[in-house]
């Protein structure tokens, strides 16, 4: 075996040693070149193959920020302000590994439309030795909402006996806007001891319990379906430091600011509270509003985090 391998080698020594004499160096030259190009086609391979896939993640995130967006037109206070910037917010959580990523989103508020383009620049591997260093790569998507008066009240939960439950002269109203409660229960939209809830379109899940004929203006329609929550792509509000623990207002005119309340927050003995426009975050406490008491606010969301963090 050792003499056969040596005959082997000697031949090839010769072959190749007879070659580079009488080709004076084509065959090494053609060796080179060869290589070359497989090392180009190679490196376009590999490059190909990782702009194809971060191409494939731009189009998926600008398919599905756009009907993040879409879905944000349900709400009562959207704008275009908001809704770029829950696109926008939306597009850079999905593609934190993506440090170029530009988003240029555009708002038709007119036909509830909303139009999302991503733009980044990646590094190539091996093409920049060909003297491209990098490749810019595009996506877009469009998505349309249709549908009628905006949301501005939803109970999420279909287990609870009511999402949304007043009582004691409690009024909720808004009169462009739709109240729903996603709650399958007999009551799960109440209305009670001359509370009232007026709205452009109120709706439950389950049914419903009013004490008086004006409870609800307009009427509710009952058995409808379960609606997902339009805020479920956003992140959710951090809730650090405390505004206020346990804030107690009673018989008074105050404007809050946005921010973290603790405990929870009362409104009573008719106090007039106004919320300037933000995020309220109330965190291991309810927000209650009783005894004659206003809270208005306008481009506002309130947030319910911990224990015992309702409204009541």
């Amino acid at each position: 075996m050792a003499e056969r391998s040596a005959t082997v080698s000697r031949l090839l020594k010769g072959f190749l040693g007879r070659g580079i004499r009488d080709e004076h160096g084509g065959i090494v030259v053609g060796f080179a070149t060869a290589a070359v190009g497989l090392l180009v086609a190679s490196g376009v391979a590999v490059d190909y193959s990782n702009t194809s896939s971060v191409r494939s993640k731009l189009q998926s995130v600008a398919d599905s920020s756009s009907l993040a967006g879409a879905r944000e037109f349900r709400l009562g206070n959207a704008s275009e302000t908001v809704l770029k910037e829950a696109v926008i917010n939306y597009a850079k959580a999905a593609l934190p590994d993506v440090p170029t990523l530009t988003v240029t989103p555009s708002v038709d508020l007119s036909s509830k439309t909303i139009s999302v383009r991503l733009n980044a620049t990646i590094p190539t591997y091996l093409l920049r030795y060909a003297g491209q260093h990098t490749t810019e790569i595009a996506a877009s998507a469009k998505a349309r909402m249709v549908g009628g008066a905006p949301i501005c009240v939803i109970g999420l939960d279909q287990n609870e006996n009511s999402t949304l439950d007043m009582e004691k002269n409690a009024k909720l109203t808004a009169p462009n806007c739709s109240i729903y409660s996603n709650s399958k229960k007999p009551n799960g939209l109440s209305a009670k001891n001359s509370a009232q809830i007026r709205a452009a379109f109120i709706c439950s899940a389950g049914g419903k319990y009013n004490a008086k004929a004006d409870s609800f203006i307009a009427e509710p329609k009952l058995d409808c379906p379960v609606i997902p929550d339009p805020l479920a792509s956003r992140m959710l509000p951090s809730a650090s430091g405390c505004i206020a623990t346990a804030m107690v207002v009673k018989g008074s005119m105050l404007n809050l600011s946005p921010g973290t309340y603790c405990g929870g927050l009362t409104i009573s003995d008719n106090a007039k509270v106004n919320f300037n426009p933000g995020v309220y975050i109330f965190k291991d406490g309810p927000l209650v509003v009783t005894t004659g008491a206003t809270l208005t606010g306008v481009n506002v969301g309130l947030h319910f985090t911990g224990p015992g963090a309702v409204v009541r």
